[in-house]
């Protein structure tokens, strides 16, 4: 049960997340008619300061000495402010001017990314610390994976429902105190060993020397920087695509297509894992996640987006379930080598380099408008409509291709993944598990 409720917190993760991703652009740009330029501008700078935040979060959290422990107390204390953030996103001041809004998206964008990431990097740090062989991070994953897949869900699908009903701001209030809940409720399931926090922390400089040292997460980090670039471009632009490209089609139905696919597709991925390996399962669930998006070069109603949608959700979920378990099994072969539990400061690091996504993104965007596209506008040229279509259906498959490169170089699996796990059970005095 304390598995279930720990994982509660990817509900109120994701939702925020996800609502940002696929519709904070167009709410901005469309709705608002901010200038693309504008938003591509203030995603570049969100970048830089995510780059430079997630690693010194990263650094604290690992630094953190409490009677409470090291991360609940960034969970429990920064839960409100996060929430309140989101909420105050889309509450821009009414008939304000594009400089003004902009503005706005600007400092809002900044303040909550930076309280998700010390929020969410500690909350997402627990889990390798908690959670040792692979028979259960992989259940455990797949329970996060379930609850993220709700958040998401209501984030995307919900979203595009409810901001009709209830308008932008009375969809993202509701989501605010969601997410407030589910952070709280998560924290009934942790449970922190008290020796981690008896370790000596590294000092930064060291300990940001010895994390990109590591060739199994410099292989990692940079195959889940293309995977993540295929989330975020793709949902941020099927809002689009939807409206120009199928007609106006509502864009719940490939999200909802996608994700209701991706719950039957953690349980098949874990299976694939525990008997095959993690990478080898990795490297097959991200063929089937980049050979889904071929369709969506061609297709041109939202009934064949639901269909290929749920394609889409195959792959996806193998790609959620997954990297989880890798991240956490390079924290345990950081541990051989360093002797501390540093899931701190890789998260942080992984989340500096992912973050730089935003930096694809914002080229994304400019691309688009390169395109002729036009903010606000209820028809765009033909221009724009190509991009879209190879944008939404051709970059997801680059974007893999480049992301498998890197994955066949990852080292920690077959043989040095059982030593590793034979050292880790020796230092914590326990049976490795098959």
């Amino acid at each position: 049960m304390k598995q279930v409720l720990y994982s509660a917190g990817n509900f109120g993760a994701s939702l925020t997340l996800q609502a940002i991703a696929a519709f904070l652009t167009y709410f901005y740009v469309q709705v608002h008619g901010v200038p693309p330029v504008l938003i591509s501008a203030a995603l570049i700078w969100h970048a830089i300061w995510a780059g430079i935040g997630n690693p010194l979060f990263g650094h604290l959290s690992d630094r953190t000495r409490s009677r409470f422990g090291r991360r609940a107390p960034y969970v429990l204390l920064g839960a409100l402010p996060l929430s309140a953030a989101f909420i105050l996103l889309w509450l821009p001041p009414a008939h304000a001017s594009h400089t003004l809004l902009f503005l706005w998206f600007l400092g809002f964008v900044f303040l909550f990314d930076t309280l998700y990431d010390l929020v969410v990097l500690n909350w997402t740090a627990l889990f390798p610390e908690m959670y040792r062989d692979l028979a259960q991070r992989a259940s455990v994953s797949a329970y996060r994976q379930v609850w993220g897949i709700a958040g998401t869900v209501l984030g995307m699908v919900g979203m595009a429902l409810l901001s009709g009903s209830m308008g932008w701001a009375g969809a993202a209030v509701l989501f605010g105190v969601l997410t407030l809940a589910s952070l709280w409720l998560s924290l009934i399931g942790v449970r922190e060993d008290p020796r981690a926090s008896e370790q000596a922390a590294l000092p930064l400089r060291e300990a940001i020397f010895y994390t990109f040292r590591n060739r199994a997460f410099v292989t990692y980090v940079l195959g889940a920087f293309f995977v993540q670039f295929t989330f975020v471009a793709v949902s941020g632009l099927i809002p689009f695509y939807s409206q120009f490209v199928l007609g106006g089609a509502n864009p719940a139905l490939f999200f909802g297509a996608a994700l209701l696919m991706a719950v039957p597709g953690l349980f098949l991925w874990r299976r694939v894992a525990v008997r095959k390996g993690v990478r080898t399962a990795a490297i097959a669930s991200a063929v089937c996640y980049a050979l889904s998006f071929v369709p969506f070069l061609f297709i041109a109603s939202g009934i064949l987006a639901l269909v290929f949608g749920l394609l889409v959700g195959i792959g996806l979920s193998g790609q959620m379930l997954l990297l989880d378990v890798m991240i956490a099994d390079i924290t345990d072969e950081d541990e051989v080598r360093s002797g501390r539990r540093r899931e701190g400061m890789y998260y942080g690091v992984n989340g500096f380099v992912v973050r730089l996504v935003g930096f694809l993104q914002s080229l994304v965007l400019l691309g688009l408008a390169a395109a002729g596209y036009h903010a606000g506008a209820t028809h765009q040229p033909a221009g724009a409509i190509l991009a879209l279509r190879l944008f939404v259906g051709g970059l997801p498959i680059v974007s893999i291709g480049i992301a498998l490169l890197f994955w066949r170089l990852y080292p920690l699996h077959g043989a040095r993944l059982r030593e590793v796990k034979e050292q880790v059970a020796a230092l914590h005095g326990a049976v490795p598990a098959d």
